[in-house]
């Protein structure tokens, strides 16, 4: 037989062959989903028990393929492809019935009313313009004036003092002398007066330096003339404590005179009064003093023994 034909023939009767499986196929499957026809019921009346039983072991191993042989029962195919777009596919849903058999019910959904939202009411603020503080005001100070310079001192004169000038005075010590209506006047520019005191001086051997007495403070009345820097003039009055012990010193010994008796060569010892002069004396600001010389006190000699 000719090798060509012989080709042929294998070929025809492989064709034949799967032609039938595919029709065996196509009934095999359209018999399994329709009911079978037997003519006697060949399901058991047995409840499926699916416990475990007392000679049933644990399972310690599952192959994986049996997942693969059921796809293939299902009817997919080797590959993922069928798989996977069964597992896109929509799942069919089924309406639940309850144990009396009744019809399905299917629940009707009413829709809740949408909560209608009332908007609150925005704050409504009225702008205020802004305060602003006032600065403080600068206030120039008043540069200072210069003033020509004080070159002359104060001249100072009147004065009535108490008790009278040449008054032998009571005690040696704490004799108060008093004067009123002095006046000073220290002439234009002046740099105002700074103090005006009474001044006195026991003349004789154990003479001391002038002794002075307490500032006589403002002026009963009077000042500048016409403003500050012109001439000052003004009247004063103060006091004065004159002590024998203050102005003498007593180491010179005295003052001690013999004097003879007239009805004999003998020589007694006599001795005489103490003289006390007073002065008024005063300063300017700018340090230029005046004085004036108002008279003469005595005291005891005694005041020396």
């Amino acid at each position: 037989m000719d090798s060509r034909l012989a080709r042929w023939l294998a070929l025809t009767a492989f064709a034949v062959l799967i032609a039938g499986w595919f029709a065996a196929a196509l009934h095999l499957t359209g018999a399994s989903a329709g009911q079978p026809g037997f003519p006697f019921n060949l399901r058991s009346n047995l409840a499926a028990d699916y416990g475990a039983g007392p000679e049933a072991g644990r399972i310690t191993s599952l192959r994986i393929s049996i997942i693969s042989d059921l796809l293939k029962d299902l009817g997919f195919g080797g590959d993922d492809s069928g798989l996977l777009e069964g597992l896109d596919s929509p799942v069919p849903t089924a309406t639940a019935r309850n144990f009396q058999g009744d019809p399905p019910f299917t629940a009707t959904v009413t829709p809740s009313p949408t909560p209608t939202i009332t908007p609150s009411p925005t704050p409504t603020s009225t702008p205020r313009p802004p305060t602003r503080t006032p600065k403080p005001t600068d206030t120039e100070e008043p540069e200072p004036t210069e003033l020509p310079d004080d070159i002359v001192g104060p001249t100072l004169s009147g004065g009535t003092l108490f008790p009278n000038l040449g008054t032998l005075l009571p005690t040696c010590e704490g004799n108060d002398i008093g004067i009123i209506g002095l006046r000073v006047v220290d002439p234009g520019p002046s740099s105002g007066i700074a103090w005006v005191k009474l001044k006195y001086k026991i003349l004789g051997p154990g003479t001391l330096d002038y002794q002075y007495s307490a500032d006589f403070g403002d002026p009963v009345s009077g000042g500048w003339t016409s403003g500050e820097g012109s001439t000052w003039d003004a009247y004063y009055k103060g006091d004065l404590t004159i002590n024998f012990s203050d102005g003498y010193a007593f180491t010179t010994g005295g003052k001690l005179f013999f004097r003879p008796w007239l009805n004999g060569p003998s020589a007694a010892l006599t001795i005489d009064p103490f003289t006390v002069e007073v002065s008024s004396i005063a300063q300017d600001n700018a340090g230029n003093q005046g004085y004036v010389l108002h008279g003469t006190y005595t005291l005891d000699g005694s005041c020396a023994g």
